[in-house]
């Protein structure tokens, strides 16, 4: 068992409504588990139950692991009722959006979602779809409807980065009524059923008393990557009698502002509620600490206290490098790890870059194809689904050919898991599996082009009669030719935003928040979205998201970090983090 600190233990035992902030390393899931444990030991209640929240799904799976194997946790925390673990989206869905959100969207039955992270249904592009913007502007600035949703002042917003929404002369009329059709017919994207989770709790307040009622104790990990209208909804909770609420995060470490985060939500709660600071790192040695206290925001000195890397003496470096030669700069670094005696290994070795872009360019997978080649969604899915299956990813490759065949059986432009199980169900089980096992046989394999592939996806798959009429197409016009010599890598391999190597992993910054490993290589180009690095490194940490990027960065590993930046920027970042 793991051995708390005594700053761990005093978290563990805490009651009321408090904050903690913890710098990189400091064991923030450790602490959630251990006092998610504690309280689960000596819980008395049989309807009602603690709800320990996370951002992300990888963070709450990581505390479920943590109560197993290290507090004696026997049965999965995650399936335990009356207690909840997981993520703050599907705390939100389960227990406001899809039970009451009908009432708020009139629309007569259970609502669906559309969109990512669910799927890739955008209703203004489909052409089979009911919906669409009738001014020529909204068409030609490719706004996405899917991006749209309101705020808790319930003003529509494009929560995307895209500049064109506030400048937009239609004044919103279109977007507002395509939403409200969406609506009327039960169709609603995550922010959208945040938002209707949020107005739910301010109309009905016997609904808000209920919920806490039902979960008196909450704890929200990674506090900082909450939206404005996720932590209203917990103010509200708060409003109608929360009176145990633990806020737990690190506010350099917010790097999904992207996706509606607002850590300075969290650093309010900790001006407001009693504070708790974790400045003591498990995982990396005192050089590495000393090397990101010029970035960290934090108020302290983080010390290391892992007795087995935190005297480790290699000092963290900066290289410089010439364009485009990513290869010599990973051969230098695999060398080092080599001679500091790290094992190589895609577990403990990441080399990790800012973007899709550049990981692609680095792992040797980038096209001239900057738009997607596919006709349809169709032909995507079923590619993919090979894809996945081929290498090894059989559940999500299956999954991915069953929602792809649904969907073209009904004409469907989305498919909710309850539709598809219903289906299933009056089809006959075993003949679904049976027959989605057949079409996965006869669908080519993917080790080739993707224009030879289509040829061959359109003659061996033409005479089964669930995909008929068929429509295995990629786009035509000018970038024909490049698209049918992509490669089936090229296309899927990078979107996991992950590539394992034998003695390394690739990865984006954020495809490794939450991970440790012995050594950690980080590529930077010039420029980022924010402007040029060596001017953002003046800039502090709390406004300036590419900067948490860096950090979450440098935080990763425990022994070795090298930061490799183009030859000429490299005495401004010297400057930065040697002064």
């Amino acid at each position: 068992m793991i051995e708390l600190t005594e700053k761990q233990k005093d978290i563990k035992n805490q009651d009321g409504i408090f904050v903690i902030k913890a710098c990189a390393g400091s064991g923030k899931t450790i602490v959630v588990a251990a006092r998610f444990a504690k309280l689960l030991k000596s819980w008395k209640y049989t309807n009602r139950g603690i709800a320990v929240l996370s951002f992300t799904n990888v963070a709450w799976k990581e505390i479920d692991k943590f109560l197993f194997t290290e507090f004696r946790i026997e049965e999965k925390a995650s399936n335990i009722y009356p207690h909840f673990l997981g993520s703050i989206d599907s705390f939100i869905n389960r227990y406001l959006f899809l039970p009451f959100g009908h009432i708020i969207m009139n629309c007569e039955d259970r609502p669906e979602f559309t969109g990512p992270p669910y799927n890739d249904w955008d209703p203004v592009k489909d052409k089979n779809a009911p919906y669409y913007f009738k001014e020529r502007e909204c068409n030609f600035s490719s706004c996405k409807i899917n991006n749209f949703s309101y705020n808790i002042n319930h003003e529509l917003q494009d929560f995307s980065t895209r500049p064109h929404f506030p400048n937009c002369e239609c004044d919103h009329q279109y977007c507002k009524c395509v939403k409200e059709q969406l609506y009327r017919n039960g169709y609603a994207t995550q922010l959208d059923a945040n938002y209707f989770a949020m107005r739910i709790l301010e109309k009905y307040n016997a609904i808000a008393k209920a919920l806490v009622y039902r979960f008196p104790v909450l704890m929200l990990d990674e506090a900082q990557d909450t939206s404005e209208v996720q932590m209203k909804i917990i103010d509200l909770l708060i409003d109608n009698g929360l009176k145990e609420a633990m806020f737990i995060g690190d506010p350099d470490q917010a790097i999904y502002e992207w996706r509606t985060a607002k850590p300075q939500l969290f650093v309010e709660k900790s001006e407001h509620y009693h504070t708790i600071q974790l400045n003591e790192s498990l995982r990396s040695s005192q050089k590495i600490c000393d090397f990101i206290q010029n970035l960290s925001s934090l108020d302290y000195k983080i010390r290391a206290i892992n007795n087995e890397v935190k005297d480790f003496d290699f000092v963290p470096e900066i290289w410089g490098y010439n364009e485009d030669c990513y290869e010599e700069i990973i051969e230098n670094f695999i060398s080092l790890c080599r001679e500091r005696g790290i094992k190589l290994d895609n577990k403990n070795i990441a080399i990790l870059a800012r973007s899709e872009d550049l990981l692609k360019k680095i792992s040797g997978l980038t096209s001239n194809v900057t738009q997607s080649p596919w006709k349809n969604t169709f032909t995507k899915e079923i590619a993919q689904s090979k894809y996945l299956f081929t290498n090894g990813n059989y559940y999500k490759g299956f999954n991915c050919l069953e929602k792809a065949v649904f969907k073209k059986m009904k004409n469907y432009y989305t498919a909710s898991e309850n539709d598809k199980k219903t289906f299933i169900d009056r089809y006959g089980f075993k003949k679904w599996r049976k027959d989605i096992g057949n079409i996965m046989h006869n669908i080519p394999e993917t080790n080739c082009k993707l224009g030879e592939w289509i040829k061959k996806a359109n003659t061996s798959l033409k005479d089964i009669e669930l995909l008929n009429p068929l429509e295995i197409e990629i786009k035509t016009g000018v970038y024909k030719k490049m698209y049918s010599n992509l490669s089936f890598d090229a296309l899927f391999k990078t979107e996991s935003k992950q590539v394992k190597k034998e003695e390394y992993i690739l990865g984006t910054i954020h495809s490794v928040k939450g991970e440790t490993f012995e050594a950690v290589l980080l590529v930077l180009k010039e420029k980022t979205s924010g402007g040029k690095y060596v001017k953002l490194l003046s800039e502090n940490i709390n406004n300036c998201e590419e900067l948490r990027n860096i950090y979450v960065a440098i935080t990763r590993p425990k022994k070795i970090l090298v930061v490799s930046v183009p030859k000429k920027d490299k005495v401004g970042w010297e400057n930065k983090f040697y002064n």
